[in-house]
């Protein structure tokens, strides 16, 4: 999919004449990461808006040599700044091998809202679907390790049927243990434990035929 057609299909960017986007295109960085490769760091200024083709990108803190994921951006999802300054990051932005993402600069996204206001409208309640879903990742720190691993699957389930370029149907992820403790902030030995217990009680179990693990009951 080339970078007009793939920015046109953006639901945050529907109904915009395809000259705009054209316009807009020539501007637009287009990267494939064939390996992990690190978009910014928390001391980078924020420059651009960042689209997700394909593939997914972690944001993340990083507390003590340890790896925090808050966020995981998948296919159709926009990320980055959408602010008239820039300013420090505050967390890690890394594409997983595999990645495709086009770059766009903040200006020109802010022309494009200016010219478009149902873009802005759009833009805000991307942004505030955002902050509902960190609230509620935030909400689940004191709850026990299983509950907090259910909420996490459920929640990388959720995006990933919501994701422009993977709809789909069944409520099963493929999450390796550090993956999962990364999303946590639990421990590995936790993950697993909890992710046994979660299989003994019929919330979840194991498809071997793809590796991935099923929801069965939110």
């Amino acid at each position: 999919m080339n970078k007009l057609n793939y920015i046109s299909n953006l639901d945050i960017l529907a109904g915009i004449p395809s000259e705009e986007i054209m316009q807009l295109c020539t501007q637009v960085r287009d990267e494939t990461f064939d390996a992990r490769y690190v978009l910014y760091t928390p001391t980078d200024q924020l420059k651009h808006i960042y689209l997700v083709k394909k593939g997914e990108v972690l944001l993340y803190h990083m507390h003590n040599g340890r790896k925090s994921i808050f966020d995981t951006i998948l296919p159709g999802d926009v990320f980055g700044n959408f602010s008239t300054t820039e300013y420090e990051a505050g967390h890690f932005a890394e594409a997983t091998g595999g990645t495709r993402v086009c770059t766009i600069p903040v200006s020109d996204y802010l022309k494009l809202m200016g010219a478009y206001p149902e873009v802005m409208l759009r833009t805000i309640q991307t942004l505030s679907d955002r902050l509902h879903d960190y609230e509620s990742k935030i909400s689940m720190c004191p709850v026990p390790a299983k509950d907090k691993v259910l909420q996490e699957l459920g929640r990388y389930s959720k995006k990933r049927r919501q994701s422009l370029l993977q709809k789909l149907t069944q409520s099963e992820v493929k999450l390796t243990h550090q993956k999962i403790a990364d999303l946590t902030g639990l421990n590995r030995v936790t993950v697993t434990r909890a992710l046994q217990e979660l299989s003994a009680d019929g919330f979840v179990t194991y498809n071997e035929e793809t590796g991935g693990i099923v929801i069965e009951d939110m």
